[in-house]
């Protein structure tokens, strides 16, 4: 658990050319799940997500991005049962989810729910080879890469917001995550990458079949669920906040030099109103 969270966080290029085939080796281990979200939540691994940026806000949205994409590789049943079932397969043991939403760090939380709500797309083998193609742009990174960088182009999402696999038989999968309103749905992407009515393919949803015990668990999540939506929502309004405050303080700072000028002008104002004075009551004395 501690070796596959260091991995995750720290974003390594490992991790993103063979992250699906280690996040596959997960599921066999039982119980691991509320083991796994513990060392993701380890003090001793912070520094590998405040070492990509210095701004507080991008080191949230950068930690639920890595977790988000590293884990999303799994398959949908897959997941249910690595975050939904109860730990060590025991009745009444707290599950994976259940852990994270009792975590002080709720940027954990929030990865594994856009994980459990996200849309889940398969990618025909022309589509992949389309995507993989190593034109002169995209030469000098590894092919995956080229995959979540073009993928990213044509969705608009950020290129490591993009959680997409290999799938053994031929193709991509690909799990769009909701960590924006921005986020396209499943039909629109498929539109998008399909290139609208010019190519159709192949190209399919895969809804998420979710069992009766995993459904119960998962609705006993709204309230921390809630929250998450809270987080969402001001992280994506965080950065019109700021723009609204910098305007503030710009408009603000020219409006005290305005006032300084202004102030300025009326003390020339008062010395040659007095100047004048000086010179009136000079005068009556001339006279």
């Amino acid at each position: 658990c501690a070796a596959w969270a260091a991995l995750a966080l720290g974003a390594s290029e490992v991790m993103f050319e063979f992250g699906p085939v280690i996040t596959k080796e997960l599921p066999c281990q039982p119980g691991i799940g509320p083991a796994l979200v513990r060392a993701l939540a380890d003090p001793e691994l912070k520094h590998l997500v405040d070492g990509a940026t210095e701004d507080p806000h991008e080191r949230i949205v950068t930690k639920i991005a890595r977790v988000s994409t590293a884990i999303g590789s799994l398959g949908n049943r897959q997941l249910d049962m690595l975050l939904l079932t109860s730990g060590a397969g025991v009745e009444g043991e707290e599950s994976a989810m259940q852990v994270a939403a009792g975590l002080s760090d709720s940027a954990i939380f929030c990865a594994l729910i856009a994980v459990l709500q996200s849309d889940l797309l398969a990618l025909d083998e022309d589509l992949q080879r389309h995507l993989e193609e190593a034109d002169e742009a995209f030469a000098e990174f590894a092919c995956m890469q080229r995959v979540a960088i073009k993928l990213g182009e044509h969705l608009k999402i950020r290129p490591s917001h993009v959680c997409v696999w290999n799938v053994p038989d031929g193709g991509l999968c690909l799990r769009l995550l909701p960590l924006t309103r921005q986020q396209p749905s499943a039909a629109s992407a498929l539109q998008i990458l399909g290139g609208g009515e010019r190519r159709a393919g192949t190209s399919a949803e895969v809804f998420w079949r979710r069992g009766e015990r995993c459904e119960a668990n998962f609705a006993k999540l709204r309230r921390p669920q809630e929250g998450a939506e809270e987080i969402f929502r001001a992280i994506e309004e965080l950065p019109g906040v700021r723009a609204r405050a910098a305007l503030a303080r710009d408009e603000a700072d020219e409006a005290a030099v305005a006032a300084e000028a202004a102030e300025e002008q009326a003390r020339q104002a008062e010395a040659r109103a007095l100047e004048a004075v000086a010179c009136r009551e000079e005068a009556d004395r001339v006279l």
